[in-house]
């Protein structure tokens, strides 16, 4: 689309040095951008959104975040040239305008008749805008009513374009063209912010009509300054294609809460006039940003947040997922209702709400800041386990659901071992385990757990325990000793026992905390104000702000799936060479596996490095084996006290057939040149697919495994101890296989500190050396797809059509709605949530890699509960 509409914008221009000139004192048979536009503060360019949308459509869409701009204006005095003094009255000339893709106006002018008394031309318009930040084009249909047939107005097409490659420069271009006649104007403009900011604008413009060379055209000239953020003081001065006169301009401008409004004069020797225009969600910033205005503060005010029945996670799909809730939208919601000082408190409702545990911690902890700035927080939930309830207890005011229960049963980590099944199914389970910690596969070799793994685990759970009894209890005022008697002798409360344990403060539904909140607070459900969403303002900084790559690494150590270490690695070396992007926060959430695709991820972010950007890593529930290989050569590596990490070590098992085909009456046999030949070929059982090798390593063979492995754990240490600038014998004591939780990992130089994915972005921020109120964009990666047609259509046909194949998903940049969390969810039918049946997965890597390194956790390293959802 912006192709086409260049390609029409530089045929216009064409046509524009071939026709006929006309006489600029003639009536127009088009709306003058010189003469019939004297309300314009400044040029089409700079002004910008409604009102320079009105004349360059290009420009229509930079618009307030989340809400398009109204803009009008009207004449109060105007004492035209030949026009008697009795004749004079105020609001002759007025019009309206829309902003947004889609963008609307008209403007009515009035004229002296030749026989005298006055006639009135309408000029509507409707455009269509699109582009980024950096470039912009749009096309308008213009036409006239009222008295249009007496002067000749025509209809027309107004192209645009609008080019902003810097904080500092604007350039805008507009071609209005008659579709009845060769008759054309063409206007330049150029804006310049020599601060880099909007507290200097100096603006100017350069009009052509009907064919005119460079030596005839009209100029103009002009600058705006903001002494203070809100309050705008301009003049102008330019051309008078009637009189060769110069018009002088005024322009004083304020902006208050989300309004603005501008006095505009303009006036030279034969005529004054002067505009009152108002803007309605103005693109920039005005002198209430940090006050509250008086009018909302009429009573108090309490943010919703409606997470029922929703999961928390990093991504969702961008429409018809009203079940996904990313992480970055909430906190950005939360970081309004932060900012915003008319905001007194909020009510989060967290019925059947669930979430990655690490997002949890986060969550709860942006909860706690809420309270520490003197916001009260009420929470509604109704069945909730020990994690959810540990989230809960947050909040200053908890209600529960008459019908509800708090389960607080504890944290318990373990699983099943096969060494005696395999051993009757005749499926033969070489171990290789050369690590007293690394215990991924001794569950198809032993029937109980390891002495390095029991104590490697009990730590994992301890912590976690005790993380959760010290929150809880500072919240809800419960010595440990009382948590414990909860947890071992009650396990399950229903909310009226919860409440009379302290648990709890009110047993109740989503209507009675309403209630109570106008009975006790005398507040209102009301969220905070868009112009606190990010990016409110485009207006206040021009062009594409700084960028920070979000990177998601999440799922097993794999090629093409999980942490997708090809496609990610390819990505972050694009980062290394992007200009534009001045930061790199990778998310580590991964339980390790293949070493190949972890090195790929790992160089990639060496690369960035190298480039002098940035590289914060931020680990999620889970950054353990490869999932700290992929963390290691971070800047710095932020972990939370829930978050399981190390496992510096590798792991190999060979699978095969020990006696399962002969079960079957199956045999294998075959010819070979070359001793190992015949190690990879199986067993296999046609009908259903299943193979295995039809033999195990013989003593050479494993040595060689032997070897393999230690020289993988080498270069895995070799490389710790590179990217935590640690020496490698104290990497080796920290190693062997163990895991280690965040707080442990910290203490032993493994990580730096305790933050989520907001802290990363916010160190990556101050790392890159941009100000914490500057405006900064995040690119996430893989990309938001736009759709999950499995989820809207099921298991139908159309559910089944391969769309992301063909990137038809994709088409879209992310739009994260901040302000749907203060409502009911949006969208139509969830997409379905894949559970991740990590067991699985884990016996299938080790039996693919047929004895190869596997730097993997091993799925009895994670507590009940912890493999969430994708």
């Amino acid at each position: 689309m912006r192709r086409f509409l260049a390609c029409c914008l530089l045929a216009a221009l064409v046509a524009t040095a071939t026709s006929v000139c006309a006489d600029p004192r003639a009536p127009r048979p088009m709306l003058d951008y010189r003469t019939q536009t004297p309300w314009l503060p400044e040029t089409p360019g700079v002004t910008s959104g409604a009102l320079g949308g009105f004349l360059n459509p290009a420009t229509a869409s930079t618009t307030f975040k989340g809400r398009p701009e109204l803009a009008y204006w009207f004449s109060v005095g105007d004492d035209w040239r030949g026009k008697p003094d009795d004749a004079h009255a105020a609001f002759d000339n007025w019009g309206l305008a829309t902003s947004g893709w889609f963008a609307a106006g008209v403007n009515s002018h009035t004229f002296l008749r030749p026989g005298g008394g006055l006639g009135r031309v309408y000029d509507w318009q409707l455009g269509l805008s699109g582009g980024d930040r950096t470039s912009r084009l749009g096309l308008a249909y213009r036409w006239a009513t009222g008295a249009n047939e007496e002067i000749g107005r025509e209809d027309a097409l107004v192209l645009g374009w609008l080019l902003r490659p810097g904080r500092g420069v604007s350039l805008g271009l507009s071609h209005t063209n008659s579709v009845e006649s060769n008759h054309h104007q063409t206007v330049f403009d150029l804006g310049l912010r020599p601060l880099g900011s909007d507290r200097l604008t100096v603006f100017g413009d350069f009009t052509l009509d009907d064919g005119e060379n460079l030596g005839g055209g009209y100029w103009g000239a002009g600058l705006t300054i903001q002494p203070v953020t809100g309050v705008m003081l301009g003049g102008r001065v330019y051309d008078d294609p009637y009189t060769d006169q110069l018009t002088v301009g005024v322009n004083l401008g304020f902006a208050l809460g989300d309004d603005a409004t501008h006095l505009v004069g303009a006036f030279d020797d034969d005529h004054d006039a002067a505009y009152v225009v108002g803007r309605t969600n103005p693109p920039y910033r005005n002198l209430v940003d940090t006050v509250t205005p008086p009018w909302e503060r009429r009573t108090v005010r309490y943010a919703p947040l409606n997470l029922e029945n929703r999961y928390l996670t990093y991504q969702k799909y961008q429409y018809f997922d009203d079940r996904r809730v990313a992480w970055l939208d909430l906190a950005a919601y939360l970081d309004a209702v932060e900012r915003d000082p008319a905001i007194d408190g909020l009510v989060i409702d967290l019925r059947d709400f669930t979430a990655r545990p690490s997002l949890t911690w986060e969550l709860r902890q942006r909860l706690q800041r809420l309270r520490d700035q003197g916001k009260e927080v009420v929470a509604i939930t109704n069945r909730v386990d020990l994690m959810m309830y540990y989230l809960a207890s947050v909040a200053d005011h908890l209600v529960m659901d008459p019908e509800a229960e708090l389960v607080m049963q504890g944290f318990a980590a373990g699983r099943s071992y096969f060494a005696d099944m395999l051993a009757k199914l005749g499926i033969g389970f070489q171990e290789l385990r050369y690590f007293k910690y690394k215990s991924a596969a001794e569950v198809g070799s032993r029937m109980d757990m390891s002495e390095g793994q029991r104590e490697q685990i009990q730590r994992v759970v301890d912590v976690i325990y005790e993380e959760v009894r010290a929150d809880i209890g500072r919240s809800r005022n419960l010595t440990p000793a009382a948590f414990d008697a909860i947890v071992d002798d009650e396990i399950a409360l229903n909310p009226r026992v919860a409440r009379d344990r302290g648990l709890i403060d009110q047993v109740g539904r989503r209507r009675d905390v309403i209630d109570w909140l106008r009975r006790e607070r005398g507040a209102v459900l009301a969220g905070p104000s868009p112009r606190y969403a990010p990016h409110a303002y485009p207006e206040a900084s021009w062009g594409e702000p700084p960028h920070i790559a979000v990177v998601y690494a999440v799922g097993g150590c794999a090629m093409d799936s999980g942490i997708r270490g090809r496609a990610t690695g390819r990505y972050l070396e694009d980062l290394a060479r992007d200009p534009s992007v001045k930061a790199v926060v990778l998310r580590a959430d991964s339980p390790g596996g293949d070493p190949l695709p972890s090195d790929l991820v790992a160089a990639g972010l060496s690369r960035c490095r190298e480039a002098g950007k940035p590289v914060i890593v931020s680990q999620g529930d889970v950054a353990a084996s490869g999932g700290y290989w992929i963390s290691m050569n971070g800047e710095e590596i932020l972990t939370t006290p829930l978050t399981i990490t190390g496992s510096i070590g590798v792991i190999g098992a060979w699978i095969y057939d020990d006696g399962a085909a002969a079960k079957l009456g199956i045999a294998y046999d075959g010819v070979r040149r070359g001793d190992h030949a015949d190690l990879l070929r199986q067993v296999t059982v046609p009908e259903l697919g299943i193979g295995l090798p039809h033999r195990a390593l013989d003593a050479g063979e494993l040595e060689l495994a032997r070897t393999y492995i230690l020289e993988a754990y080498d270069d895995f240490v070799a490389a710790v101890a590179r990217g935590r600038d640690l020496p490698e014998d104290r990497v080796r004591e920290l190693a062997q296989g163990r895991v280690w939780m965040g707080g442990d990992a910290i203490d032993r130089g493994l990580c730096d500190r305790f933050g989520g994915l907001t802290a990363a972005l916010d160190l990556a921020r101050e790392r890159a050396g941009l100000a914490p109120d500057a405006e900064v964009a995040y690119t996430e990666y893989p990309p938001r797809r736009l759709f999950n047609l499995e989820g809207l259509f099921g298991s139908s046909p159309l559910g089944r059509l391969p769309f992301h194949r063909l990137g038809l998903d994709r088409l879209a940049a992310a739009a994260p709605d901040w302000q749907t969390f203060a409502g009911p969810p949006v969208g139509h039918a969830a997409a379905p949530l894949a559970t991740v049946d990590y067991a699985r997965w884990y016996l299938e890597t080790v039996g693919r890699e047929r004895g190869r390194p596997v730097v993997a956790l091993p799925p009895e390293d994670l507590p009940a509960g912890w493999l969430a959802p994708e």
